[in-house]
């Protein structure tokens, strides 16, 4: 097995990746810690903030994000101009504040582990 795969496979498993390695090869555990799906398209959920969340009633928008749409829009005007793209950046194009936003009060809200 080459050198650097074998560090990865040692990387991996002090790092405890959720695997289990009973009968995974070497291989297979390098191509999950590195991302690689084999050629599979990874799914992705395309519009979700654009397109899905916007039609949340308050009940449904509070069981996902936890808290009320007015609270949502209200910490979104708090901070949006922080959020902003700078005039002449370079890089990749920054997200909308009311979807960095929602990132990151979904992340906080969900409950589960992301190990």
């Amino acid at each position: 097995m080459p050198e650097k795969i074998e560090k990865l496979v040692a990387v991996a498993k002090a790092q405890a990746l959720p695997f289990d390695d009973s009968g995974d090869s070497d291989t297979d555990i390098v191509a999950a810690v590195i991302g690689e799906s084999g050629g599979k398209p990874v799914p992705k959920v395309v519009g979700y903030a654009e397109v899905t969340v916007p039609p949340f009633d308050s009940a449904l928008f509070k069981s996902h994000f936890r808290m009320h749409w007015h609270t949502f829009d209200l910490l979104v005007g708090k901070i949006d101009h922080d959020l902003m793209d700078d005039v002449g950046s370079i890089g990749r194009l920054r997200l909308q504040p009311e979807k960095q936003v929602m990132i990151a009060i979904w992340t906080l809200a969900n409950q589960e582990s992301f190990r």
